[in-house]
């Protein structure tokens, strides 16, 4: 679990790229296998929902228990591929880049809370193929009885969403540390007093801080990008002042897993 993504509240302030955002609201999204997943619908701060999606100025924050955190935004395909033809294995070209489907698949809403732009209904359907242009570029396309919407995307780690919101003025981390170690009552086999965190804990907190500290370098699109470590074979953050794709899908659409 992304402890940084379940520790958002409606309203709270993520500066991403020089830009104030607010958490909007939240849906949640499911598979006809079962598979489930969040997203945050993200807006400018002082704008009105429904013009952000209008106007494609809004991003997705979305949690996958498997894939973790993506950030999307939207973008404006040259191209109009059916789900069928992605499906069949047609490619599509954006920025330069060239992107195939590596996930086909409905999903439906299970839930909406918050602010959606009243876009967001229980039980509304769509198609989406998920696509990758080789090491973290990734692209999304969803399909609904409206139409076609694309997005972009890039994996972000936990401790990016924390530097958002500090430098928004919102303290997720002392969020975290009231909602995520619990008081354990001393006794012979734990020393810790009521309500401490222990070593583990205080470890654990002192960790994330320091990701945290980490990315005032490295927090622009254009700093940090997601490359895969041949040793590990793993995607990690690699921040070198290259450039990293931005993220999305679509101006009313569910952003991506």
């Amino acid at each position: 679990m992304a402890r940084a993504f379940a520790a958002l509240k409606e309203g709270d302030g993520l500066l991403i790229s020089e830009t104030l955002y607010r958490a909007s609201g939240k849906i949640t999204l499911k598979t006809p296998d079962g598979s489930m997943w969040d997203e945050w619908l993200l807006c400018p701060k002082f704008s009105i929902t429904r013009d952000s999606l209008q106007n494609l100025s809004y991003k997705w924050l979305a949690q996958d228990e498997e894939l973790g955190l993506t950030l999307w935004s939207p973008i404006s395909l040259n191209t109009q591929p059916t789900f069928g033809e992605v499906q069949n294995g047609q490619s599509v070209a954006v920025n330069g880049n060239t992107y195939r489907a590596t996930e086909t698949d409905d999903a439906s809403v299970i839930l909406c809370t918050g602010d959606l732009g009243g876009e967001c209904n229980v039980g509304d359907k769509f198609s989406y193929a998920d696509m990758r242009a080789g090491g973290s570029h990734l692209l999304s396309i969803e399909w609904d009885k409206t139409g076609q919407e694309a997005m972009l995307g890039r994996r972000v780690p936990d401790a990016e969403v924390l530097k958002w919101a500090k430098d928004a003025g919102n303290n997720l981390l002392a969020r975290m540390s009231t909602t995520s170690f619990k008081a354990t009552p001393a006794s012979s086999h734990d020393s810790r007093p009521n309500g401490k965190f222990g070593v583990s804990g205080w470890i654990t907190m002192i960790l994330v801080f320091a990701a945290a500290i980490f990315l005032e370098t490295c927090d622009r699109d254009n700093d940090c990008e997601q490359r895969l470590n041949p040793n590990t074979n793993q995607y990690e953050t690699v921040c070198d002042n290259g450039v990293r794709s931005r993220s999305g899908r679509g101006s009313t659409g569910w952003g991506g897993k």
